[in-house]
């Protein structure tokens, strides 16, 4: 983003977040923070890395010209918390 601003030209970033996906784990600055388990600490995290984003391009000065665009699918499988699965993962902690 920093070359193309420089440059004054036009860039594209595709960015999927797949961490809504199971298994959700937050990094773990964003475990506990919500309080309401671990799929909230991961949209919190995104939401934390989408506006670290939104301010680059403030800081570039180029927020007047760029356009965001946000998706989403059909959202994260439904596990309930607790179930066991074949996959296997530690749960991080700060």
């Amino acid at each position: 983003m920093k070359r193309q601003a420089k440059a004054k030209k036009p860039f594209f970033v595709y960015l999927p977040y797949t961490q809504t996906h199971y298994p959700a784990l937050p990094h773990p600055d964003f475990v506990g923070k919500t309080g309401n388990g671990r799929w909230a600490d991961v949209l919190a995290q995104v939401d934390a890395y989408n506006g670290m984003l939104l301010d680059a391009i403030d800081k570039l000065g180029i927020a007047d010209d760029t356009l965001f665009i946000f998706t989403a699918d059909n959202g994260p499988e439904a596990f309930p918390e607790g179930t066991n699965t074949t996959v296997n993962y530690k749960i991080p902690t700060k």
